[in-house]
């Protein structure tokens, strides 16, 4: 039988669709519901601000009817989401009788994989951003409801692209002057912005490899690995960034080259080329784990059953 055939695959899909149609409804309304109601909360508070401070010529901030706020909560929380959709990669395999019923099924692992794979990352995306959408809208609406001035009405949407985008308009940086006109500092934003998305996909792959590993409770026990291997590898960086850099000030005292400007920026440059491929590389080791345990999925083990 061929690894993967494209109308296996579309059978597959239309059937897991139809059999957890609840589950994956319910995690978009819930997705849908937070972010609402996160943008409900905030244009009550910005309304009540508004209608407080109407009349003073005084008013210390220079725009009341701001979305930053409202938008960096509904950003946590498609963030998190994210994690929470990647943690369900696994969910038809939840139970006993799910697994015996998926992995007796006419399609190859592959084809069931990957339907997966797009599901909770394709789709999820897709939902998390329709949410955000979706919350920008009711804002929106609300807002003119009110009698909020048209060119006061802040996108949400916008704003929150804004927090995910390469420009150098990026997030609290942007207010940094060196950050801004300096090139040596706009080439560190750009590292720092590179290694935030590598972590965003460590991070998903992490909790994608976590279903893979136990399919209940999954999301649970990936929390508390995370907070033990964030532990350990903080002692870690404590310990060796100690002796680093004992170790660098001997050389120092030791050698005649002098520490140049130059060889400032490559060691940056190192360290953030360093980490950003250990992330990328221990995140395609866990999607590559992820497969192999799949494949090697049993109706019932020791951590399953």
């Amino acid at each position: 039988m061929k690894q993967f055939d494209k109308t296996r695959f579309v059978q597959y899909a239309r059937y897991d669709l139809v059999l957890n149609q609840s589950f994956y409804r319910n995690l978009a309304i819930v997705t849908a519901a937070i972010c609402v109601g996160l943008a409900v909360l905030g244009f009550l508070l910005r309304w009540r601000s508004v209608s407080m401070i109407q009349g003073l010529d005084d008013f210390p901030f220079t725009d009341a009817y701001t979305v930053t706020i409202t938008t960096a909560f509904i950003s946590i929380v498609v963030g998190t989401m994210s994690l929470v959709f990647a943690g369900c990669i696994h969910h038809p395999l939840r139970s006993k009788q799910s697994r015996i019923s998926v992995l007796t099924l006419p399609a190859t692992n592959a084809e069931k994989f990957l339907w997966h794979t797009l599901l909770v990352i394709v789709g999820g995306a897709i939902v998390c951003f329709g949410s955000v959408l979706l919350a920008d809208g009711v804002n929106a609406l609300l807002s003119l409801l009110v009698g909020f001035p048209t060119d006061q009405i802040y996108s949400i949407t916008a704003e929150h692209l804004r927090y995910y985008t390469l420009s150098m308009n990026w997030g609290p940086f942007y207010e940094l002057e060196l950050m801004r006109n300096d090139p040596i500092g706009r080439e560190v934003l750009n590292y720092v912005i590179a290694s935030a998305f590598a972590s965003a996909i460590w991070g998903v792959s992490a909790y994608a490899f976590g279903n893979a590993v136990k399919y209940r409770y999954n999301i649970i026990w990936t929390v508390l690995a995370l907070q033990v291997l964030n532990f350990a590898l903080t002692v870690l960086t404590v310990i060796c960034s100690i002796s680093f850099g004992e170790a660098f000030m001997k050389w120092v005292e030791t050698t005649s080259v002098e520490w140049t400007r130059e060889d400032g920026i490559m060691a940056y440059r190192t360290f953030f080329i360093t980490i950003i491929s250990l992330t990328l590389a221990t995140s395609a080791l866990m999607w590559w784990g992820n497969w192999k345990l799949y494949k090697k999925a049993q109706i019932t083990s020791k951590l399953n059953r």
